[in-house]
């Protein structure tokens, strides 16, 4: 990424810059450092004056290419910030260059499935929506219900359970996994209550039972956690028990 000529020189001055570079990348930049010339007090051009460079954080790389009078910065890692002096040798003229690299978070996917009874598909049992107006529906109309991915839009998943269910069972199973597809673990407060229950069953996988029946069958909440995954999106995951 090149970048505009970074000027030192004039009267006594320090320029601040604000940079934004996203974490593997970088920005390269020309330096001119000069100085005006005067011969017999009157001007005479400039002549090119050295200067130094030096950067306060291993978060960034920082290298010169005297040669070209040019600098080049890379971004390590994200969640960052920095700071890198040039100072004009002579008159001390400096440009601090501000560097910030954002906090990239990762999307990911939870992928819901209705647990069988004897064999039988519950699907039809379940329906969902989410924060994003208009979107969801019932599980028995395939993975586009089940399956979710959750970023900077979509932040909350609501399921609902038909008060028809028949009966005391493990119910609902869901699995996290990275936009890679590999199964992850969020930080995840597993709730309870005296209707339901959930628990851990393999690396980000988690299943809901039904050990007795809500008093309200009418779109009533009876569990509500979130997950906060480091570094990936935040999500609300609650569940209702319904008349659908």
């Amino acid at each position: 990424m090149e970048n505009k000529v970074l000027k030192l020189g004039g009267e006594r001055s320090t320029q601040d810059i604000y940079i934004e570079i996203s974490r593997g990348n970088s920005g390269r930049w020309p330096i001119q450092s000069q100085k005006s010339k005067y011969v017999n007090g009157k001007l005479f051009g400039v002549i090119e004056v050295g200067y130094s460079a030096s950067i306060n954080t291993p978060d960034y790389v920082l290298e010169e290419d005297k040669s070209n009078n040019s600098i080049q910065i890379t971004a390590l890692d994200d969640g960052t910030s920095g700071l890198c002096v040039l100072t004009q040798n002579e008159s001390g003229n400096k440009i601090n260059l501000h560097l910030t690299t954002p906090e990239e978070k990762e999307y990911w996917e939870i992928r819901l499935n209705p647990i069988t009874i004897n064999g039988v598909d519950t699907s039809v049992f379940f329906k969902v929506t989410t924060n994003i107006s208009g979107e969801g529906g019932s599980m028995a109309e395939g993975n586009k219900n089940k399956n979710w991915i959750v970023n900077q839009n979509r932040y909350a998943i609501n399921v609902y359970i038909a008060n028809l269910y028949p009966g005391n069972f493990e119910m609902l199973s869901w699995s996290c996994l990275d936009k890679n597809g590999n199964a992850f673990s969020p930080s995840y407060n597993l709730p309870s209550n005296s209707y339901f229950t959930t628990k851990t069953t393999g690396l980000g996988s988690y299943s809901l039972t039904k050990v007795s029946t809500p008093s309200a069958s009418s779109d009533t909440p009876i569990l509500s956690s979130r997950f906060n995954p480091t570094k990936k999106y935040p999500l609300d995951l609650n569940f209702y028990w319904s008349s659908i």
